[in-house]
């Protein structure tokens, strides 16, 4: 039989708290142990086993950083978590049994991270000298810009977000749309209400802007995802536009067919619908400004429309009043 005199974690935790300093205190352990049993041993028989585990306890107590869990606390509950969690584990448990149970932990956290990452609506906080665009729910103050939803997903996109990226997508677009809806019939009710007031209620979302700025990469399944979002907002009559991309982003873009370079010169109208490409802009100035002509077309194209049904209509009135005056008439 043998008793090592180190590599245990109570026994290294003892052996730092008496001052040892290099390998050699291992040897003065040994025989400073090796004397105890030979000749100490009768001293110590009846020596209480909690004064030997209070011993211990104290000298593994300086190797606990509390202050490091208040730190945690403060900057990142899930490391908090995480931490709390392997600290109960191998105290209550076992050193290896801490150390399985928090690594399988620290992996469902992490899927659960980039399964759901930070993403953001942007709006306008500042437009001259120059514009500025941030996170809405820092600036709730800031201006939407007209017709146009502005999205940033602050992670790569992948086949493990990817469809929490395009629900977020559709789902900010409808909720814009709703809300648009909602004010655009209350001020409808307000016969008060001045025309620019009128005018200003209908921004439903005609362009959907998704900024790439603090997207790293791309994989198969996230070209998949943006192929999906794009014919579902040309569906819902909605026009879709990438900007900010990094250049390894915008060359897997490219190849798949999905995305073509539009900096070089601002096309003065949006492309066809059956064409699969989608406009990419280096600036998010760009891509705004392009965005907001398309909102301009559309709705004068919105306006002729309108204008033609109120003609249809009024022709329609005037044949049945003729109608009328005819059978009258006779």
């Amino acid at each position: 039989r043998c008793m090592p005199v180190t590599g245990g974690f109570s026994r290294s935790a003892v052996n730092y708290q008496a001052g040892a300093k290099s390998t050699l205190a291992s040897m003065v352990t040994a025989f400073s142990l090796l004397l105890t049993v030979l000749f100490l041993t009768p001293l110590f028989r009846d020596l209480p086993k909690p004064i030997l585990s209070a011993i211990i306890i104290v000298a593994v107590s300086t190797l606990v950083d509390f202050g490091e869990f208040k730190h945690l606390w403060r900057t990142d509950k899930r490391d908090f978590l995480l931490v709390l969690t392997a600290f109960t584990c191998t105290l209550f448990w076992g050193l290896l049994e801490g150390i399985l149970v928090s690594a399988g932990f620290a992996l469902v956290l992490l899927v659960q991270k980039v399964a759901s990452p930070h993403s953001a609506v942007l709006v306008r906080i500042q437009q001259h000298p120059y514009p500025v665009y941030r996170n809405r729910q820092r600036f709730p103050e800031g201006e939407n810009v007209d017709g146009v939803l502005i999205f940033r997903m602050d992670a790569p996109l992948f086949f493990a977000n990817c469809d929490a990226f395009k629900d977020s997508v559709i789902a900010l677009a409808a909720e814009r749309d709703m809300a648009a809806a909602s004010e655009s019939s209350s001020h409808g009710r307000d016969v008060n209400a001045s025309d620019d007031t009128k005018s200003a209620t209908l921004s439903t979302t005609r362009v959907v802007v998704i900024h790439g700025g603090a997207m790293p990469h791309i994989d198969s399944s996230g070209v998949l995802c943006l192929e999906q979002i794009r014919k579902r907002l040309l569906a819902d009559g909605r026009t879709l536009v990438m900007c900010e991309f990094n250049g390894p982003c915008r060359d897997i873009l490219a190849q798949a067919g999905f995305s073509y370079d539009a900096s070089s010169a601002l096309p003065s109208s949006a492309p066809s619908s059956a064409s699969a490409e989608t406009p990419m802009f280096m600036p998010l100035d760009d891509a705004v400004l392009y965005a907001s002509q398309l909102v301009e077309a559309a709705r004068k194209v919105d306006v002729a429309v309108d204008v033609s049904a109120l003609l249809v209509g009024v022709d329609d009135d005037s044949a049945a009043a003729a109608g009328a005056g005819a059978g009258g008439a006779g």
